[in-house]
């Protein structure tokens, strides 16, 4: 399906243009390889007792337990920031790539607003190789409101932020992204078209928003809208 009269296509970053699983593992292996040298472990062992706490007690006490299961000391800070910086490189979603490649060949702009803490999603971006791919990049964390609290989605203000930067006009962007509790509703209000994908894998498959947070747009991949 194609959206008539869009010339300005901004994207959500995680699960919608690449895995998020990937950076979580790509982070799991930088904290497990930096434990195992730092304390004469192996590092592949780390790793898997690693990713089984991390499926039975979910990110946030993965270092604690992880410190715990090997009797090791260490500032849980500094795993949070080699967590943060992995080196390796990860891929984009296949329909992803095709996507971006139409838009460039048509010279329409392209843009990303992404929330979560800005070392870790400009390492993201980085990993993915799409600073130069893209036109404008909007890391909410660093856009602060008069609290000097970070104006995550939906705030309206980055969304405007990320129209500025590409020189557009709401009324011919289109916002695609995986999460109706938060990317669609803030777009909508400024008159942005809105897309939902909604892939077989992530956190998001299968909810079913009320109107006010639903797209305007539902997909399984982002090729339908070559």
């Amino acid at each position: 399906m194609k959206l008539d009269g869009i010339e300005y296509y901004i994207f959500d970053l995680d699960d919608t243009l690449y895995e998020e699983m990937q950076f979580v593992r790509a982070g799991m292996k930088a904290v497990c390889e930096y434990i195992a040298k730092k304390h004469g472990l192996n590092a592949d062992a780390v790793y898997d007792t690693c990713m089984h706490i991390l499926e039975i007690e979910g990110r946030g006490k993965v270092f604690d337990e992880l410190c715990s299961k090997y009797k090791i000391t260490e500032d849980i800070g500094q795993l949070v920031q080699v967590y943060r910086t992995p080196s390796q490189s990860m891929e984009l979603y296949g329909d992803a790539k095709e996507l971006i490649k139409e838009i460039k060949k048509h010279n329409f702009k392209i843009g990303i607003i992404t929330d979560g803490n800005y070392t870790a999603q400009s390492s993201k971006v980085k990993m993915l190789d799409l600073e130069d791919q893209m036109d404008a990049i909007v890391y909410s964390d660093l856009l602060k409101d008069e609290k000097g609290e970070s104006r995550n989605k939906p705030d309206l203000e980055v969304y405007r932020e990320c129209i500025r930067r590409l020189d557009g006009a709401c009324d011919k962007a289109v916002y695609i992204g995986d999460n109706p509790r938060k990317d669609f509703i803030g777009a909508k209000k400024l008159g942005m078209k809105t897309v939902r994908i909604s892939r077989d894998k992530g956190m998001f498959m299968g909810e079913v928003p009320d109107e006010e947070h639903e797209a305007d747009l539902i997909i399984k991949s982002l090729e339908e809208l070559i």
